[in-house]
């Protein structure tokens, strides 16, 4: 009888905490969660100005549809992070930072040529830092709010680099370096290898291959 009620103690304590965790999780918000929601806010409204800025000022039409995209894009994310943040009680920036103001100037000097690169190289590198940022917040943040919201926005990320880097090459004539592991920049850029290259590794492969068969045949 005893073990019993003490069985049936412990299963109602388990079931008890169970939902007092994830109601914790889903109200507690911690200072990186705060960090993320208040530089996804400022991202947003870089990406909207600077998108505005795309296209009026591009002169190719991979800058102007990137900038369209992105501003498309970061309109309805700011949306939604504001809604976000006000349901969790953090404040939100009302401009972009410094370091995005300073980037929005660079932009706003440039015209012609010069803009469409420097706009599409610098899309690239802020994706890049986007994506890093994003990737913390899932792996450590705390609200599953938050958390949720930047695994969402990974994948649309992703895609703006993509963007970003055809339109870079577009306006450079280059082929970009690398191929974004998906990792949130912490796995690195996966080298390009000509189409060229690999048929001639390809072949070396089959020669090898077929070296060491005649090797075993031998020596059989």
């Amino acid at each position: 009888m005893k073990r019993s009620f003490l069985l049936t103690v412990g299963i109602g304590a388990v079931l008890t905490f169970a939902p007092m965790t994830s109601a914790h999780a889903a109200t507690t918000v911690s200072s990186q969660d705060k960090e993320y929601l208040q530089k996804s806010a400022a991202g947003d409204m870089f990406e909207i100005e600077g998108g505005e800025m795309a296209q009026q000022k591009g002169q190719s039409m991979q800058v102007k549809d990137l900038g369209a995209r992105l501003k498309a894009d970061h309109t309805k994310s700011l949306g939604e992070t504001r809604d976000l943040a006000k349901k969790l009680g953090v404040t939100l920036p009302s401009h972009p930072d410094a370091k995005m103001q300073s980037m929005l100037n660079t932009f706003a000097a440039a015209s012609g040529a010069a803009f469409d690169r420097t706009y599409a190289q610098g899309e690239v590198s802020d994706h890049h830092e986007d994506i890093a940022d994003a990737t913390k917040e899932v792996n450590q943040g705390s609200n599953s709010s938050v958390k949720q919201s930047a695994s969402q926005e990974l994948p649309i990320l992703r895609t703006h680099l993509a963007l970003s880097q055809q339109a870079l090459s577009a306006v450079t004539g280059q082929t970009p370096s690398g191929v974004n592991a998906g990792s949130g920049g912490s796995a690195g850029q996966v080298p390009l290898v000509p189409a060229g290259e690999v048929a001639l590794m390809a072949g070396a492969g089959v020669l090898l291959v077929g070296s060491s068969v005649r090797r075993l045949r031998r020596s059989a």
